[in-house]
């Protein structure tokens, strides 16, 4: 075939070393381990063989490692670039970890979620904690953040940094008290002088505990994308003054008060002449609140107020009355599609030149911008 004359098309290895399925009424322990089936082991040999030495996409998913495959693994891991690995829990881990593996190649890692979380929050294994430690050529690395911050990881050689999402149907209890090691595994990432392409894409509520964190925000002077969904609280932290590529998602619903956030960083990263930056933003329901004074007005047929405009009657999302006390409110609506673009609008233009603006209504509205810098003379 043309195609075993093309190394390439072999390179990427998915292996299950998960316990091998055993028959129903076998009378053998449905536990015990009895590594690959023959076939398993002759295809990756066979496959690995087209690769005729070329840079190797590895993904393993493992329980443990059976001493059938390890030839295989460990002929083989000189090549790995890319590696994927999924295990069941945190001994697991250890077991591979154990091996002993030539993983000098490593470039990008990516370590896929445990089946549970029964380990300790305070203790981390040192076996654990320092398996991936000393890789030379790491530049990415993703995973949850719950797996994460569990390894001693070189941070100050990443350039890219993936927080992935947590599949909920096998999610730990949100409510569990997390260690101060969380927000140190924050902060390492953040350290990284050479970070270039950040993305929190993990929509859980933010773990943040803000007294651990330095007073004034952290400065990344090469960071240039940023993807963020539902976590603003980390954009609070941050500066990033040379950014061209901002993407900002609140889908759930939302108090305007969180892209007050959003301007806040940009006026506090984006100078005069700085490079454009390009925004994509979604969002959910705004929703608008009411006083009965105002929804009796409306009712009588009283010219209605510009929503931006009015201060006497109508209120944004969940936040406090801008002067005196709060009023009482009536009832509750969705802000329509004009009253949302006003509101980012005028969000964006506080603190920043809009050279162009598009927007997308439906469940979610999609906000294309592109922006620079204000003169210091018109910031607000």
């Amino acid at each position: 075939m043309v195609a075993n004359d093309f190394p390439d098309l072999w390179s990427y290895i998915g292996l299950d070393l998960g316990p091998r399925p055993l028959p129903r009424n076998s009378g053998h322990n449905s536990s015990r381990n009895d590594g690959p089936s023959n076939g398993t082991l002759c295809l990756a040999a066979l496959q690995l063989s087209r690769t005729a030495g070329v840079a190797l996409h590895v993904s393993l998913k493992l329980d443990g490692v059976h001493s059938s495959i390890l030839p295989l693994l460990i002929s083989s891991a000189p090549r790995w670039r890319r590696l994927q690995l999924f295990t069941k829990d945190e001994s697991a881990m250890v077991k591979f970890g154990d091996l002993g593996l030539a993983l000098n190649g490593i470039e990008s890692l990516h370590l896929g979620h445990y089946g549970s979380y029964n380990a300790s929050d305070t203790f981390v294994d040192p076996p654990l904690c320092n398996i991936f430690r000393g890789l030379p050529h790491i530049s990415e690395i993703s995973g949850h953040r719950f797996v994460l911050y569990r390894f001693e990881l070189p941070w100050d050689k990443l350039r890219k940094v993936t927080i992935r999402p947590l599949p909920s149907e096998k999610g730990p209890s949100w409510s569990r008290t997390l260690s101060p090691n969380i927000d140190q595994f924050w902060l390492s990432i953040l350290s990284s002088p050479v970070l270039e392409d950040f993305r929190i894409e993990d929509n859980v509520p933010s773990d943040f505990n803000m007294h651990r964190w330095p007073k004034e925000p952290l400065t990344l002077t090469s960071l240039r994308k940023l993807v963020i969904y539902n976590n603003d609280h980390i954009l609070q932290n941050l500066t990033a003054p040379g950014l061209i590529s901002l993407q900002f998602e609140l889908s759930r619903r939302w108090d305007i008060r969180e892209t007050a956030v959003l301007s806040r960083f940009i006026d506090r990263s984006k100078q005069v002449n700085d490079p454009i930056c390009n925004l994509t933003m979604k969002v959910g329901l705004l929703e608008v609140r009411q006083s009965e004074s105002h929804a009796r007005s409306q009712r009588k047929g009283r010219a209605i107020e510009s929503t931006m405009n009015s201060t006497s009657g109508t209120q944004w999302g969940l936040g406090r009355h801008s002067g005196g006390s709060m009023p009482n409110f009536g009832h509750s609506r969705p802000a329509t599609e004009i009253e949302l673009e006003t509101s980012i609008i005028t969000t964006l233009e506080s603190c920043c030149d809009v050279l162009q603006i598009d927007f997308q209504h439906g469940d979610i509205t999609t906000v294309s911008c592109s922006f620079r810098g204000k003169s210091s003379v018109n910031r607000v």
